[in-house]
């Protein structure tokens, strides 16, 4: 199983076409600071509250070249994995948006299987999310199966190995909150595209109905457009037009949730009316 460790990067330093990616503090410490998927919310909230041009690299530990060291320099128990050395960038799976809230108690992380008991307990608040594991979105209309167990294996399958199928929202070691996210034509449950336009979608979006959740919508629903945005998508589509999020208050809810993050409505669609969200104009 690909095992993954973590890195929280200025945007602007990763350029594009850049081969090996040395931060400042192979100079000043002579490591590259990582962190695994558990640590990465402590250490987003403590270190880079507020900022807006950070993101998160996930690095396959079996293609890095430099030497892996797991240690904790300060004097705690705690161990962080350090890169000694400077880091081949075709060790990178991805590079994704790494959202704080405006208070930074909020973080959107990319789900990985270390998330898997966290993102457990989230779904198992609602028994519909908790038969689904977000699969529908990946069936034909009509193929999908309310099975706990046989979902629940699937979503594990995927993330063992090593795609990340959306992003999870954290307070603490808590999970929130969680949004799929991708190129809307892996998505069969969407009509099929008439043109070859880079669209993205998020075609599931799950909040705890305990905490707050227009703030954690909010976070999750940037993050998801800052994904898809630097993987160049021309617009974001809501949820597909037969997803069923409750009964007809919580579809008013779910819909007037992407109105007011920037989503418009574009056509009628089923039991969800079609939003999207421009991002580029293509001429």
């Amino acid at each position: 199983m690909q095992k993954l460790i973590f890195h929280i990067a200025c945007r602007r330093a990763l350029k594009d076409g850049l081969s090996v990616y040395e931060p400042e503090s192979i100079a000043t410490k002579g490591f590259i600071h990582c962190a695994e998927a558990a640590q990465i919310p402590d250490i987003a909230r403590r270190k880079f509250a507020g900022r807006r041009d950070v993101v998160l690299m996930r690095i396959d530990t079996s293609r890095v070249a430099a030497d892996i060291r797991y240690e904790n320099l300060t004097g705690g128990s705690e161990l962080f994995p350090h890169i000694y050395g400077s880091l081949n960038m075709d060790a990178v799976v991805s590079v994704d948006p790494l959202q704080l809230s405006e208070n930074s108690e909020i973080t959107a992380v990319p789900l990985t299987v270390a998330h898997w008991e966290k993102v457990g307990r989230l779904f198992a608040i609602s028994s519909g999310v908790a038969g689904c594991w977000c699969m529908w979105p990946k069936r034909p209309p009509g193929t999908h199966k309310p099975d706990r167990e046989a979902n629940e294996a699937a979503m594990k399958e995927v993330l063992e190995s090593g795609q990340s199928p959306g992003l999870l929202a954290l307070i603490e070691e808590q999970a929130v909150g969680w949004c799929a996210v991708g190129p809307r034509d892996i998505y069969p449950q969407y009509r099929q595209a008439t043109t070859r336009v880079n669209y993205w979608a998020i075609p599931c979006l799950y909040v705890d109905p305990t905490v707050d959740r227009t703030s954690i919508a909010r976070v999750l629903i940037e993050a998801a457009v800052a994904l898809a945005s630097d993987n160049a998508a021309v617009a974001v589509d809501g949820p597909p037009p037969y997803w069923l999020p409750g009964d007809t208050a919580a579809i008013q809810e779910a819909r007037n949730t992407f109105l007011k993050n920037g989503f418009e409505q574009v056509g009628p669609g089923a039991r969800m009316p079609e939003l999207r969200r421009v991002l580029r104009i293509v001429e």
